[in-house]
């Protein structure tokens, strides 16, 4: 009993988080970003196995995208959706840190291209670019933020910048 309390203590100390566009379509690239810590700091020297699978044909298929360290803690994979694509893609993580192991999963859904939901892909794209950007360069993520969300909210911005 004691052995499974104390399992369950060491799971929680590394997580990865698994973050994705919602939708997207048949061709498209999609971003994946990964971000890894051991009890709540972020750490760079984990291994991945970044797996994403999908129904094709009837058959379960895999493909394993390379991961590049993007900035401490965060990681980042490219992968490009199929053109006969469909359905929902998943994309799994599984980190490993010395002795502690820890899984995240995300999901995908396919839409033709063009289509109203397919816009929401761009967004979210948009997003994940913006968050590993305030990872990367703090002193002048509010003002790229306050920028983009003009830019989707399509209003006029006027940036004041402090001397």
């Amino acid at each position: 009993m004691s052995t499974a309390s104390f399992a369950s203590a060491q799971a929680s100390l590394l997580t990865v988080t698994v973050n994705v566009p919602a939708t997207a379509s048949p061709g498209e690239i999609i971003e994946i970003f990964l971000e890894a810590s051991f009890n709540g700091t972020l750490i760079n020297s984990v291994s991945f196995s970044l797996r994403v699978s999908y129904v094709d044909g009837g058959h379960i298929k895999w493909q394993y995208p390379w991961v590049y360290r993007f900035s401490t803690g965060v990681f980042y994979a490219n992968y490009t959706i199929p053109k006969n694509a469909t359905g929902v893609y998943w994309v799994q993580a599984s980190a490993l840190y010395h002795k502690f192991s820890a899984t995240d999963v995300a999901g995908v859904t396919i839409v033709p291209y063009g289509t109203a939901q397919s816009s929401s892909s761009v967004i979210c794209n948009l997003s994940s670019w913006l968050v590993a950007l305030i990872y990367a360069v703090p002193s002048i993520a509010l003002t790229i933020v306050a920028i983009a969300l003009a830019i989707l909210l399509r209003k006029k911005v006027i940036v004041v910048q402090d001397r």
